[in-house]
């Protein structure tokens, strides 16, 4: 029982950022473990496992890819060769190969786990379509595009069918598939791609640094990829259509912050009931970034409950242009007061 608080606590330790902490507490959670079951338990196959994420993620990717092996090799004894299970290690460190630069290590692993996966749940699951998202960036960084794209396009439609074209794991998949398509030579769709990627980003980093604290926003901003750079590198080759487009992903978030806040100040100013309309606003707002947060991570909520507080937060939204259309966010704002 011991042993089982301690490896959730470091888990959730890690998920914090809290990776020193995080690791003392997988540590003595898998001491536990090995002295009480033994070393060949499959609990100590799940301690290796988490041990493994926390010192990839602080860099020692041989120390990770140690403690991956070992948990595989574990895993395998007790499920066999066979078993879904074994999908989320396989990734795990096929991951840590792809970062150590062995991606021909890592590409057998990566296919084994897509198929061990696609078996289990299906072709269209959002869990195959994130394998399958990770074995086509493999697949370019070994050269063979044309895998790579076809992977690519699997995955985004998998996730456009799932979440819909708003969520944070579609724009991710939209800017892979628009990376291939550059190298490949398809400029003018990969640029496409990378603007609508970047601007479903910006909008959902607009909601963190509105509604979530500064921690909650910042990981947000860290986690998420951005596809203003892919995008400005191809500006040479954007269509006149494209050209406005790119001026937006380049001037970033800062006209959706500044429109909020001339609306707030409007609401307060007014004194007509207009800022406890725009209050309901902003807590279905707050609703729907925290869920943002958590889909861009490894603890994401259900797709049907991210789709509700969307669709929550577009009916406050609805409501309030209704009865206060000059607060509506298509409307034209002043500039927000400057203190002197």
């Amino acid at each position: 029982a011991v042993a089982g608080v301690l490896h959730n606590l470091g888990n959730l330790l890690r998920r914090l950022g809290d990776l020193e902490a995080a690791q003392q507490a997988l540590q003595r959670a898998l001491t536990i473990r090995e002295q009480r079951l033994g070393g060949e338990h499959l609990e100590v196959a799940h301690s290796l496992n988490s041990l493994a994420l926390v010192a990839h993620e602080r860099g020692n990717l041989p120390l990770a890819r140690d403690l991956l092996e070992r948990s595989l090799q574990l895993r395998e004894q007790h499920l066999g060769p066979q078993h879904p299970d074994l999908s989320t290690p396989l990734q795990n460190l096929a991951e840590v190969l792809s970062d150590l630069g062995e991606f021909t290590a890592a590409r057998p692993l990566a296919e084994r786990a897509l198929a061990l996966r696609t078996k289990a749940l299906g072709e269209d699951h959002p869990k195959v379509a994130e394998l399958q998202h990770n074995l086509a960036l493999l697949h370019a960084n070994l050269g063979e595009l044309p895998q790579g794209l076809q992977l690519a396009r699997q995955a985004l439609a998998t996730a456009r069918a799932a979440g819909g074209e708003e969520h944070p794991t579609t724009a991710t998949f939209r800017l892979t598939l628009a990376r291939l398509q550059a190298l490949s030579g398809e400029l003018s769709v990969a640029l496409d791609n990378a603007l609508a990627a970047e601007a479903i980003a910006r909008r959902h980093s607009c909601l963190t640094a509105h509604y979530l604290s500064e921690r909650e926003a910042l990981a947000f901003a860290r986690a998420r990829l951005t596809g203003r750079d892919l995008a400005l590198s191809l500006a040479a080759q954007a269509a006149p259509r494209q050209r406005q487009r790119l001026w937006e992903a380049a001037a970033g978030g800062r006209g959706l912050a500044f429109a909020a806040v001339a609306r707030r100040q409007r609401a307060a100013a007014a004194g007509d009931g207009s800022a406890e309309a725009l209050a309901a606003v902003d807590r279905t707002r707050a609703a729907y970034a925290a869920l943002l947060v958590r889909a861009a991570s490894s603890e994401a909520p259900p797709t049907a409950e991210l789709e509700r507080a969307r669709l929550a937060a577009e009916e406050a939204e609805r409501r309030l242009a209704e009865q206060f259309p000059a607060l509506a966010p298509g409307a034209r704002l002043a500039p927000p007061a400057v203190s002197e």
